[in-house]
Order: structure tokens, then sequence, then C-alpha cells
């Protein structure tokens, strides 16, 4: 089943964790900083396949953490084509099909995302927060959580 409420990014208990990033692989601020400072080696190989020009728009870099990282998978959406430019819907409606993809490949059971290109990304959450209850029903065996802005990994580290 999957839904949609107020939960933290990495204490939602979930099996992935998804970010949004630029499809140059740079998580700078906001979420995607929290995201890589709390999985360092999953922002190393983002990175590095964003070099290569293997990930872009609609199409998801999914990286399993191995050890003691929780989530077990961390779950790259990128969102907006370069750091500093905004985000595109576009490119979250062309992403959301790739959940369906990774979670099938992956065995996923539940995910745990941020509200995808909103915040720092430049949209606005009434334009987003249809296109991923859309894209719920791709996944009903994924039980999905969006975290609100307030929670304890919302909040941008960069204003501390």
């Amino acid at each position: 089943m999957s839904c949609c409420k107020q939960v933290d990014l990495f204490s939602s208990q979930a099996e992935a964790a998804v970010s949004q990033v630029s499809c140059d692989g740079v998580m700078g601020r906001g979420s995607a900083r929290q995201f890589k400072l709390q999985i360092p080696v999953n922002f190393k190989f983002c990175e590095a396949v964003c070099r290569q020009g293997l990930a872009g728009p609609g199409r998801m870099l999914a990286y399993r953490a191995e050890g003691l990282y929780s989530p077990k998978y961390a779950v790259s959406f990128p969102a907006k084509g370069r750091l500093g430019w905004d985000s595109r819907l576009r490119y979250i409606e062309e992403g959301l099909a790739d959940p369906a993809r990774a979670s099938g490949s992956y065995g996923i059971a539940s995910a745990a995302a941020p509200p995808l290109g909103c915040g720092l990304g430049g949209l606005k959450r009434s334009g987003v927060k249809p296109c991923i209850e859309s894209a719920l029903p791709l996944l009903p065996e994924v039980r999905f959580m969006v975290f609100e802005p307030g929670s304890a990994s919302s909040a941008d580290p960069n204003k501390r």
C-alpha cells in the first residue's frame, strides 16, 4: 500500500531513501545535502555515474548501501539539469515511472522521499503532489512516504 505522510527521511525505517539531485550528480543544499552527509558513499557513486553521462531526467540511480547504513538503498532522483538551476516538473513526471522499475529490480518494499523538486528546487508542492499521487498506483506493493517540511531531515544545514 502506498501513502503520503509526515516522516523524517532517515528515521522512517524505509528500505529506500530517495533524494533529488542535479543531473551532474551534485547534492549541494537542503535535503540533498543531508542525503550526501548521511550516506556519503552514495554521493561518490552518484557523482561518478553522472560524470559518465549515465544518469539524467527519468533515470534514477539506486545504490545498495552495504554495512551499517540505514536505509538499505539510496535512490538519487535527477530533478534538475545542473546545480543552481530550478527543478523541472517534467523531470519529476518522467522520473516517477522509474521507481516502479527500481522497486521491481531490487525488491524494495518501502521508500521515503522529500517533496521532490520543491523547496530549494523551486517547484511548488501544489504541482508536485498530484504527480507523486498519480504514480502511487504504479507501486501498489511499495509503502511510499513523503516527508514534510519541518521534520528533522528537511532543515537546511546551510542555515545553521
